[in-house]
């Protein structure tokens, strides 16, 4: 059935929650707006497998982390067990269960954090549609820029991923994984990834088509354990399954050692130094405990604080 124009949703949201700060060009596929007070971000959602796009619209009032969210489904086929699908997609790509009061509790006494929660108020952490996507995106963007990673992306998206059309615009959703594993070499290189990127970008879409990233595998495996099998794939390192951990699985108590501009930041603003001791940065990253995954996020947003410049 398509589905009555402006149907509205209700999302269960753990407050505070910025819709700008989380949203706002995170989805490179989608449209940010900003008009009389409000900010409204579309992108297009993949309820499930093998089902079509659904267009949505969330709207909430600008810096307003306690005003609600609207959320309606503006073009698509839905019933209600896909709206009812839409709803929990969103909620998870959207980090909306995420506990940030708590998190801010917790931070009451750090001079540095404190600062950067004043002004990023309501962020949370978004999260990929499923592991397999975590995994690629990862892949996609290692040893290169952000904005480079975020063109190809692009690219990849709409060359293998599939659409949804209102106004005369194209929203993309991620690429199936069947159509990736059925690609060739030269069909991805075209894409700006290199050979070993191409390689790995199929290792990863046919272990999910193998069912080696149900996220029922993983409900009773430790963190070192999920990263042991994830590392089985080739291409898929440590760094990339640790991510995945928080981004793919949702794990909330995740600090990824190896991510270097996480390392340098904890060095200079928490340590006072400039050199990258691994051990006594894994040492005060626990001190966020258990809230790790959430604090590096906003530990990346120290570089957009202005009081910490």
């Amino acid at each position: 059935m398509t589905t009555d124009p402006l149907e509205k949703i209700s999302l269960e949201i753990s407050f505070p929650f910025d819709l700008q700060l989380t949203a706002g060009n995170s989805n490179y596929n989608g449209v940010d707006l900003t008009n009389e007070g409000l900010f409204s971000h579309m992108r297009a959602i993949l309820p499930a497998p093998e089902e079509s796009p659904v267009l949505v619209n969330l709207t909430q009032k600008l810096n307003d982390p306690y005003s609600p969210v609207s959320c309606q489904i503006i073009a698509g086929n839905v019933d209600s067990d896909m709206k009812y699908l839409v709803k929990s997609k969103l909620e998870w790509i959207l980090g909306m269960d995420q506990d940030i009061q708590g998190f801010y509790e917790l931070c009451q006494d750090d001079p540095v954090m404190s600062k950067v929660i004043q002004s990023h108020t309501g962020f949370h952490n978004t999260r990929s549609a499923d592991l397999y996507e975590s995994l690629v995106i990862s892949v996609l963007g290692q040893q290169i820029s952000n904005k480079v990673a975020i063109v190809i992306r692009r690219g990849f998206t709409q060359a293998f991923g599939s659409s949804i059309e209102y106004e005369g615009q194209s929203f993309w959703t991620y690429p199936d994984p069947v159509k990736i594993s059925n690609s060739t070499i030269e069909e991805l290189m075209k894409l700006k990834l290199s050979g070993r990127k191409s390689e790995y970008v199929q290792n990863i879409a046919q272990a999910q088509l193998d069912g080696y990233l149900n996220i029922e595998l993983f409900e009773d495996m430790n963190n070192q354990a999920v990263i042991d099998h994830l590392c089985q794939i080739k291409g898929v390192g440590r760094w990339t399954a640790q991510w995945s951990l928080s981004r793919g699985i949702g794990r909330p108590d995740i600090f990824p050692e190896g991510d270097l501009v996480l390392n340098k930041l904890i060095a200079e603003h928490y340590l006072n130094t400039q050199e990258i001791n691994l051990e006594e940065i894994n040492r005060y990253s626990k001190t966020w405990r258990p809230y790790r995954t959430t604090a590096a996020g906003y530990l990346y947003k120290i570089l957009t604080t202005p009081e910490l410049q």
